[in-house]
């Protein structure tokens, strides 16, 4: 962790970076371009090494360890199927499986068999990247089945996306810097696309998009989408 700190003498600010493990108070104060204002009251806050968060070993549910997670923290999920939306919701946190996406699984609440919530969400203003990786995504009936929302900025990297149906596309994005990297779309319903950005910036990289309705579209002169495979798609592949 980095802290800026900027000398009343200097307008180059110093970095300092801070010892972590340990206690430290924090205070500011302005300065208008006449004078200083008064500092402000001091807050204390602790500063500790990220952590590795296990389910099921110490937690029974994946959002159970969101939900105590800290920026920089990892939940690290073991084998099995987990049934339950996941609301990363401002947590900058790794969601990260220790097996790979053959063996652990995401999975709506009614294994997709009537209509319910996105399965996956990233609304809120993060103060760094999320990531999701090694899980297969399927089973959930939605308007969109991973929401992406603004000011999030998450990367989604080596996961099976199958089985989803949407209303819209499976993974719908509406933030910033969102990476899709080296995931498989495969055999998913769509009314638009497995993968569709509304704007914002997005790089959609290294993916495979397999027999699913639609591939992936894009309404934002920011994406990029480099080295994709988009083959047997029922409508289209990329618009």
């Amino acid at each position: 962790t980095r802290l800026y700190e900027r000398n009343e003498t200097s307008s180059t600010p110093s970095i300092i970076t801070l010892p972590t493990n340990s206690n430290y108070w924090w205070r500011a104060r302005s300065n208008d371009g006449f004078e200083y204002s008064s500092w402000s009251v001091p807050i204390s806050f602790y500063l500790r090494d990220p952590w590795s968060i296990r389910v099921p070993g110490e937690l029974s549910t994946i959002q159970a360890a969101i939900d105590i997670a800290s920026i920089g923290d990892t939940v690290l999920v073991a084998p099995g199927h987990y049934r339950g939306y996941i609301r990363f919701g401002a947590k900058s946190v790794r969601l990260v499986s220790e097996a790979g996406p053959l063996v652990t699984f995401l999975e709506g609440p009614t294994l997709g068999t009537t209509p319910e919530q996105a399965l996956i969400t990233f609304v809120g203003h993060a103060l760094a990247p999320s990531e999701i990786s090694g899980f297969t995504i399927t089973s959930n009936n939605s308007d969109h089945n991973c929401l992406i929302g603004e000011s999030t900025s998450p990367v989604i990297r080596n996961n099976i996306f199958t089985g989803l149906v949407a209303g819209t596309a499976n993974v719908r994005i509406s933030g910033s810097d969102v990476v899709i990297v080296k995931n498989i779309f495969d055999n998913n319903k769509n009314v638009w696309a497995s993968v569709g950005v509304d704007y914002g910036k997005t790089t959609i990289l290294d993916n495979t998009f397999y027999r699913n309705d639609g591939g992936f579209y894009s309404n934002s002169q920011q994406t990029m989408a480099i080295n994709n495979i988009v083959t047997q798609s029922n409508r289209y592949g990329i618009y």
